[in-house]
């Protein structure tokens, strides 16, 4: 059976990014030798070498891994979320910013309780929410709305129920006709047990939103206003499972764009410490699953310049029995470790940078009171080998989970600018 183009084309990249994991494990016998740290040169000899093999196989001529489209323009979507309001940076590497968000409950109605979730819906009314408007409209950024259900007997609920769906896209018809808003992300997560029925009303359910939200006479949009952007984020893995909640295939024509949340490898309630967006890994015994593989299965049935890679702005932090990765982890003690604080612990003396070479990720180790604390997360140098894997495969761009995670570090942003503006 011929293989498709694109598969074979990922197996090119996974040729030249293994490549150079080889050409840094070789460094890294000469760097413990030398050093106690690995160095930048390392990094960049690394980069450097995986350059070289994308150059040999797409034909660069300089070496530089450009993209194969040098006119493309990529999407740069940042999730806001409204607890991160008043810390998030505009930065011009952005091109969408969508808040986050507004919450859904099973009969369709957003959460509006003055606690919890209920306050996205409260923020959204709030002088921080008129402000976030003014701020993306003077700097020409489209702003966006994600709609959210995370909770799966809720999310069953609602797309069992014609009524629920009715009153939700009576309101989204509503958000979508006032300027600014210039989209709808609908991120419904659904990690039950998934039915054929489950499948068959969620694709339903956003065909209806696309021809209420995405035809002008429908939604009561100004036919001079630019086409209305629908997308829907799904889980990393949603193309290796056949029988994953989003049957992707019926579902690319309805929308614009698939935001893939290519992140989550690993969770706080983890039983072994490992990354949370491991490029590479599934082929060792430390992971199943990693986002080469992932990405190259969405390649098979969805066109790249529909797809968008999420990149996360976080790691997560356990106790560990030991401090090396795929130790195992003691119980309860998982956190969320923004890349703010991530910064602020490698200011201290005893904490530094290190590289996992079989995932392409950073992590960092120290004692905090005689106890080993494990972390691991996405720097400059992790992201912008991800950058180059959308590049390489004329995906349409990136979405960034999330806004106001960095603080006032905005090296992440910078490599974003830097590859893909």
């Amino acid at each position: 059976m011929q293989r498709h183009p694109i598969v074979l084309y990922l197996s090119c990249i996974l040729g030249g990014l293994l490549l150079g994991t080889l050409f840094l494990w070789a460094g890294e016998s000469i760097r413990i030798a030398l050093q106690p740290t690995l160095s930048s040169y390392t990094i960049e000899e690394l980069r450097e070498q995986r350059l070289r093999g994308f150059s040999q196989q797409f034909g660069s001529s300089d070496g530089s891994g450009s993209q194969l489209n040098p006119d493309q323009t990529y999407m740069v979507y940042g999730y806001l979320p409204y607890w991160n309001m008043s810390s998030a940076n505009l930065h011009p590497a952005q091109t969408h910013i969508s808040y986050f968000g507004l919450f859904v409950d099973e009969s369709g109605r957003f959460l509006q309780e003055p606690v919890g979730d209920g306050m996205g819906f409260r923020t959204f009314n709030a002088s921080r929410y008129s402000a976030l408007e003014e701020a993306v409209l003077l700097q020409s950024k489209k702003l966006e709305i994600t709609i959210v259900m995370v909770q799966s007997d809720t999310i069953a609920n609602f797309l069992s129920s014609t009524t629920a769906q009715d009153r939700l896209i009576e309101q989204l018809k509503v958000l979508a006709n006032p300027q600014p808003i210039s989209g709808l992300n609908i991120d419904i997560e659904y990690a039950g047990q998934v039915t054929p029925a489950l499948r068959r009303a969620y694709v339903e359910f956003i065909r209806r939103v696309a021809e209420e939200i995405r035809d002008p006479i429908n939604a009561g949009i100004s036919p001079n206003q630019d086409p209305f952007h629908l997308s829907i984020a799904v889980f990393g893995g949603s193309a290796s499972n056949a029988n994953s909640f989003w049957d992707l295939v019926s579902l690319e024509p309805l929308v614009d764009s698939i935001i893939i949340m290519a992140y989550d490898y690993h969770l706080r309630g983890s039983t072994i410490a490992g990354p949370v967006s491991p490029l590479f890994g599934s082929s060792s015994d430390r992971l199943s699953e990693d986002i080469m593989r992932h990405i190259s299965d969405f390649f098979k049935i969805i066109p790249g310049e529909k797809l968008v890679l999420g990149i996360p702005f976080y790691g997560y932090e356990w106790r560990t029995v030991s401090a090396v990765p795929g130790s195992p982890t003691f119980p309860n003690t998982g956190a969320v470790a923004t890349y703010k604080r991530i910064r602020e612990l490698l200011l201290r003396d005893d904490v530094h940078e290190q590289w996992d070479t079989t995932t392409l990720t950073p992590y960092i180790t120290y004692q905090e009171e005689g106890q080993t604390r494990f972390i691991t997360y996405e720097n400059s140098q992790s992201i912008a080998f991800k950058l180059d894997l959308v590049r390489q495969t004329g995906m349409k761009g990136v979405a960034v989970w999330a806004m106001g995670y960095e603080g006032e570090y905005l090296d992440l942003w910078e490599v974003i600018e830097q590859k893909l503006r």
